[in-house]
């Protein structure tokens, strides 16, 4: 299943951290990468954090795989998940195409 992650550095996290702990982040997110969970990451331009999107079996999976990150260990960070699926296809329903 898809599940996002949505990782906020709580306002002492970020900016305290240090190279060893970004160190420790990193592999641990490329572990997860490695593993086929991890297939997207972005990080927030208006505030520090970032969004993960996940390929897993469940959100309870999800949950579990990233209270691993050093961040969250630490108390630095949240994360919120949530499953998420495709939109329909945004044609008119039962019309096979295009309306005029």
């Amino acid at each position: 299943m898809k599940v996002v992650a949505i990782i906020t550095f709580r306002s002492t996290g970020a900016p305290e951290a240090t190279g060893e702990q970004f160190k420790a982040e990193a592999d641990e997110l490329w572990k997860l990468h490695t593993a086929g969970i991890l297939r997207e990451m972005y990080y927030r331009k208006d505030k520090p954090g970032g969004l993960l999107m996940l390929e897993i079996d469940s959100l309870e999976a999800a949950n579990e795989a990233l209270s691993e990150l050093p961040s969250v260990k630490l108390d630095l960070a949240t994360i919120e998940c949530f499953p998420v699926g495709k939109i329909m296809p945004l044609e008119p329903h039962g019309s096979g195409g295009s309306e005029s």
